[in-house]
């Protein structure tokens, strides 16, 4: 059976790590690919600031659907009282192909939830509601929304530790006092 329309996934995990570290691994646009296997390139294409820039992605798709790209707005948001986290990526709705070859995703939503816990650990909240751009047979839909979530919060486990992002200080996130 071929599914059209929206792909909805969330997942939730704890992970013991700084606040600012985990940050860093999302933020950072050159490791994506390390981070999820689906993505095989990644550029910022325009900064409005450290926290507000547009994303450039392509996806390598399994055999055999097409491979895809999609241009997203990020958004980089914390809340001043719980120092939540919220990183959101919305598609930008330009219907001009990206890249010759590739089907251009014009309707996805990713957001992630960072919120500190009292006992040093950061709940991790990804959701990600997303039209693939044209039919995708309903098996490989469902394999991969069980399989890359899970992957892409394991990955984020482990890079967090790498020495780059576990004493990685940024800017624009404050880090919740260590009790």
């Amino acid at each position: 059976m071929t599914r059209l329309g929206n792909s909805n996934t969330t997942r939730i995990t704890r992970i013991r790590a700084r606040l600012s570290s985990l940050v860093a691994v999302i933020d950072d646009i050159s490791a994506r690919h390390e981070l999820t296997d689906v993505v095989s390139e990644a550029q910022i294409e325009h900064r409005d600031s450290d926290t507000r820039y547009q994303v450039y992605s392509a996806m390598k798709m399994p055999w055999p659907i097409a491979d895809r790209d999609i241009l997203n707005q990020r958004e980089i948001v914390q809340d001043g009282n719980s120092l939540a986290v919220t990183i959101t990526d919305v598609a930008i709705e330009d219907p001009s192909p990206l890249k010759k070859g590739l089907v251009h995703i014009l309707k996805s939503h990713t957001r992630w939830m960072l919120v500190p816990t009292p006992d040093g650990s950061i709940q991790v909240q990804w959701q990600t509601l997303s039209d693939p751009a044209g039919p995708i047979p309903a098996s490989i839909i469902n394999a991969m929304s069980v399989s890359t979530p899970i992957k892409t919060l394991s990955r984020l486990r482990e890079m967090v530790q790498r020495t780059q992002y576990a004493h990685a200080k940024l800017a624009f996130i404050e880090d919740p006092a260590v009790h």
